[in-house]
């Protein structure tokens, strides 16, 4: 999505086993850019000047690291590009077994110091995420990458 919407660079894809031995190889020179998940490790050795993070791919900045800007104020327009962690249930579940694990989801979630946690951790929360809104940001994410993902198979 990056390498279309920034105009087609000439990117070389390199799958990675994980993201310590990219990170390593960019540090040591080898690369020249990841698109890692933004974590507190990725803010410290962005403030220590050890890695110059370029943009984040939210739609705002991060709380955590509100120095940083978008992609989109970058001027790659609607580059969006998120991480989503979920509670999910087997298909058939009974509506009364996922209201309870929404509400106990839901509780936990108001807990100022959790999402303090996860704010210093680089995660920007989404809250009110219960499973009709999670199913529908789903369905969103799956129309928005898919054709990146069919126009990468016809290459």
């Amino acid at each position: 999505m990056f390498k279309q919407q920034a105009g087609g660079l000439e990117i070389l894809h390199v799958p990675y086993r994980g993201i310590a031995p990219a990170m390593n190889d960019l540090l040591g020179g080898q690369i020249n850019i990841i698109f890692p998940n933004i974590t507190a490790q990725i803010v410290a050795l962005h403030r220590t000047s050890r890695l110059r993070v370029l943009a984040v791919n939210a739609p705002a900045r991060l709380d955590a690291a509100p120095d940083i800007p978008t992609a989109m104020e970058e001027g790659v327009a609607d580059f969006v590009s998120q991480i989503f962690f979920g509670v999910f249930a087997p298909i058939g579940t009974p509506n009364t077994i996922v209201e309870q694990i929404n509400e106990v989801t839901q509780k936990e979630w108001a807990d100022k110091e959790f999402q303090k946690k996860l704010i210093e951790s680089g995660f920007e929360p989404m809250f009110g995420f219960g499973p009709d809104r999670g199913d529908r940001y789903l369905r969103e994410e799956f129309a928005k990458w898919n054709p990146v993902v069919q126009k990468v198979q016809g290459q």
